[in-house]
């Protein structure tokens, strides 16, 4: 500024002192817009990010609200099946309860018989077999749709027994005395055909001198067709 006056000097201070506060405020006033915004949106993505953890807490109570009623849900459809297998085995005991107990009462040999029927296939292939006592006073009677030679064997058997096989009035027409379970795989054939079949505790027929034509007095005889 050499060569110029006094007062262009000062003319030209105020101009500059001037233009560098205005520049000094507007650079002030962007900085605390671009402070402001910052932090609006710092304040905006803390927002966001809140928002969105607090959407995710949400969302993880509501499957863990969901999973819980999933569980629920199933422990309680499973323990009505455990209910209902519980209560259909138990019907099936009693059933097999009722159906393996003695369903009539004989005279045979002059003393009273408890007898059981075996009157199907699968009945009469199973017999006795698996019991590991019989009493006395018990019998089981098989029967049969028609006359024929029926063999028996002690297959499956734990107690010896007696075996009588018996015509349709009947009446004794074969025995088989103190059968042992070690006999099996023996066979027992009654030396004329059969229409019944009846198995007592080994020694009834000594005990009780049951011998041929001695009846099995029962007041009805079921009938089958196979």
């Amino acid at each position: 500024m050499e060569g110029w006056g006094e007062e262009t000097r000062e003319k030209c201070k105020e101009i500059f002192w001037f233009l560098h506060t205005r520049v000094r405020e507007r650079v002030r006033g962007a900085l605390v817009r671009i402070t402001a915004e910052s932090g609006r949106t710092r304040q905006f993505q803390a927002t966001t990010r809140s928002a969105r953890a607090i959407s995710r807490s949400r969302d993880l109570i509501q499957n863990t609200f969901e999973l819980r009623s999933i569980h629920t849900a199933d422990m309680t459809k499973y323990f009505y099946i455990g209910i209902l297998v519980i209560v259909v085995a138990g019907l099936a005991a009693i059933f097999l309860y009722k159906t393996s107990q003695p369903v009539a009462t004989a005279e045979f040999g002059g003393v009273s018989l408890r007898i059981e029927y075996a009157t199907t296939t699968t009945e009469r292939e199973k017999g006795l077999g698996g019991r590991t006592n019989i009493p006395d006073d018990y019998g089981m009677l098989f029967i049969f749709p028609k006359d024929d030679r029926y063999g028996f064997w002690m297959k499956d058997m734990f107690v010896p027994i007696d075996i009588f096989w018996l015509n349709d009035k009947g009446q004794v027409i074969s025995m088989a005395h103190n059968v042992a379970t070690s006999s099996y795989p023996d066979v027992f054939y009654p030396i004329a055909p059969a229409l019944y079949v009846l198995e007592t505790s080994a020694g009834f027929a000594d005990e009780h001198n049951i011998a041929t034509g001695t009846p099995l007095l029962l007041k009805n005889f079921p009938i089958v067709s196979q």
